[in-house]
């Protein structure tokens, strides 16, 4: 890396920080030095739902996330309308931007992927386990994030759910292309590997974990 004292100093100095705050310094330090390519970051719900962490993936060119995210997210299946109410505050004119009054509520991720049709469900073998395929049940859709109850960004929602009865679900998002085809996100669910992986169907460079970044500053800091 450029200067690996300084990635010393970033992962030796920050301990006050948050999970994800942390996270970002040494992201953005991997990015800046330039020596380790990458296309994809994946993490769990801890950094998947702190958008300051998801921003700062954004702002990394040509870089794509895909990380975990709770159930109870909401959002909506098309963006909702929404107008500019003005009103008085003592003597003060304020205005506000809220949902116009025809525009329903957002839902939840689990409520959406429970109430899913069949049809719009695809299995997929992810591994090779002791008695056989491991397989799951995928779908995705863009989806509108929800806060506060207003609108925000537009993103890939992908729900993962176990084979069988009483399936376990899991949800992530993604701020992938609008062209992206689900097999991109079955295999960034497949590979949970530390080490970097390659993107089989491009041949694109490394996606990252979390675990990967941190066992890269780990390294560095340990050969001094």
């Amino acid at each position: 890396m450029a200067g690996s004292g300084s990635c010393v100093w970033q992962f030796t100095q920050v301990s006050a920080k948050t999970k994800p705050e942390i996270a970002v310094e040494m992201l953005e330090e991997i990015a800046r030095s330039g020596k380790i390519p990458f296309r994809y970051v994946t993490a769990d719900s801890v950094y998947g739902n702190h958008p300051g962490f998801r921003n700062a993936v954004e702002a990394i060119p040509d870089v794509t996330y895909m990380v975990s995210i709770p159930g109870n997210t909401q959002c909506w299946l098309r963006r909702p309308v929404t107008e500019t109410k003005h009103y008085k505050h003592g003597k003060e004119q304020k205005s506000k931007l809220v949902l116009k009054t025809s525009e329903k509520e957002p839902i939840t991720f689990e409520e959406y992927g429970k109430n899913l049709n069949p049809f719009f469900w695809y299995r997929r073998k992810v591994s090779e386990g002791t008695k056989g395929p491991i397989e799951y049940e995928f779908t995705k859709r863009l989806i509108v994030l929800a806060k506060g109850g207003l609108p925000k960004e537009s993103v890939w929602l992908i729900i993962r759910r176990t084979v069988g009865d009483n399936p376990i679900y899991s949800y992530y998002i993604s701020n992938a292309m609008v062209s992206t085809r689900m097999k991109v996100f079955v295999w960034e669910k497949k590979h949970t590997s530390v080490k970097p992986q390659r993107e089989p169907f491009t041949n694109n460079p490394y996606r990252l974990s979390i675990q990967m970044i941190k066992n890269i500053f780990s390294d560095v800091a340990a050969s001094y």
